[in-house]
C-alpha cells in the first residue's frame, strides 16, 4: 500500500488542522499512566493484532523500555476507566494499540502516555488517517478506513478523500473498489488472505460481472468466487475472470477492432516473455505515437519500469 514520507504525512495531517500523533515534540509532557485506566480507541479500524508480534514487542520493552509513548485524550468522569470508579483518570487511546497490548501481555502496570486533546470527529479522522499509513495495515482494513474518510470527511467524493489522506489516485479508487465490495467477498479476501493486487482483480471482476452478466450467469459466478470451501489465489480471480467476464474485443465492431490491430503488425505477439542463464527479458510490442513524440515513449517506458520494478526486478533496461 501507499506509504508517505513523515514530511508528506505531517502535511496530509496538517490539512485537517492538527499534527501528527505519531510524533512526540520534546516540549511535550510525558507522564505514566496506569495501563488499566486506558480504553482502546473505538474508532481503530486495524482489527488484527497476531499475538506473535504482540509478545516480541512485549520482549523488547521489558528489556530496553518504551521508546515512543502512546498518545490519549482524556475522558470526563472516573467511571469511564475500564477499571471503574477510583480507577483513576480515564483515557481513551489515539495511537499507540500495539504498545498498550504489549504493555498488558507482558504484565506491567503503568505505560508512557502523552495526553491531547482532540475532539471526537478529529479522534476518527486520526486513528484512520494514521493507520492508513502503516505498511502492515491489511488491505480490507486500509479500504475501509479509506472509504470511511470518504463518506464521513470528503462528502462521498474519492477526489477530496485523496487530498485529506495523501493517497494515491489509483491506490484510493482501488481501495474504493474493494471497500464496495458486499460482506461475502470480503470475506473471501479475508479467508483467501489476498494481495493488494489479487483483491484489485477480484473487485474488478465483481463489477464487471455484475454489469455484464444475466442473472443465472451471475449466480454462477458467485457459487465458484463465495465457495466455502476454497481459497483464492491470483491465478484463480484471473481464470474466473476469463470464464466468465466479456472480454473488450468480443464486445468491440469488427470496425474498431480493425483500427486498433492496423498500427501495428497483425502477426506480432503483443508480448513475449524468455529466459537465459542470468536474465529474463520481456518484450512488449507498442504502437507509435503517430506524430512521434518522445514524451508519448518516455511515458510508456516510466510505466513499464514501475510494474518491473514492483514485482521485484532489480535491473531494468529499456529500448525503444
Amino acid at each position: 500500500m501507499t506509504t508517505l514520507k513523515p514530511d508528506e504525512r505531517q502535511d496530509a495531517l496538517a490539512t485537517l488542522g492538527f499534527k501528527t500523533v505519531l510524533e512526540v515534540s520534546s516540549t511535550e509532557h510525558i507522564i505514566l499512566v496506569p495501563v488499566s485506566a486506558i480504553r482502546p480507541n473505538p474508532h481503530q479500524p486495524r482489527r488484527d493484532f497476531p499475538p506473535e508480534t504482540i509478545a516480541d514487542l512485549a520482549a523488547s520493552i521489558k528489556q530496553h523500555t518504551l521508546q515512543q509513548p502512546i498518545v490519549v485524550r482524556e475522558i470526563a468522569g472516573a467511571a469511564a476507566a475500564p477499571g471503574g470508579p477510583g480507577a483513576g483518570p480515564a483515557y481513551e487511546l489515539v495511537d499507540g494499540e500495539r504498545r498498550l497490548r504489549a504493555h498488558q501481555f507482558a504484565g506491567l502496570k503503568e505505560i508512557k502516555t502523552v495526553v491531547r486533546n482532540i475532539s471526537d470527529e478529529r479522534m476518527l479522522v486520526l486513528a484512520l488517517i494514521a493507520n492508513l499509513q502503516r505498511e502492515d495495515l491489511g488491505i480490507l482494513e486500509a479500504a475501509d478506513a479509506f472509504c470511511r474518510i470518504r463518506d464521513q470527511y470528503a462528502n462521498g467524493k474519492i477526489a477530496d478523500a485523496i487530498k485529506l489522506t495523501n493517497v494515491k489516485q489509483a491506490t484510493a479508487y482501488v481501495y474504493a473498489s474493494i471497500g464496495n465490495l458486499p460482506a461475502p467477498y470480503k470475506a473471501v479476501v479475508k479467508k483467501s488472505d489476498l494481495s493488494f493486487d489479487a483483491a484489485r482483480m477480484l473487485a474488478s471482476t465483481h463489477d464487471k460481472a455484475q454489469k455484464n452478466l444475466a442473472p443465472a450467469r451471475f449466480q454462477a459466478f458467485e457459487n465458484e468466487v463465495l465457495a466455502d470451501d476454497r481459497k483464492l489465489t491470483f491465478a484463480d480471480i484471473r481464470d474466473i475472470h476469463d470464464r466468465f467476464v466479456p472480454s473488450e474485443k468480443s464486445k468491440s465492431s469488427p470496425d474498431s477492432s480493425h483500427k486498433k490491430t492496423s498500427s501495428m503488425d497483425a502477426s506480432a505477439s503483443p508480448a513475449r516473455f524468455w529466459k537465459d542463464d542470468k536474465t529474463a527479458h520481456l518484450e512488449v510490442n507498442v504502437p507509435l505515437d503517430p506524430k512521434g513524440h518522445r514524451p508519448f515513449h518516455r511515458a510508456i517506458k516510466t510505466s513499464i519500469e514501475a510494474l518491473l520494478q514492483s514485482i521485484g526486478a532489480k535491473t531494468v533496461h529499456i529500448e525503444f
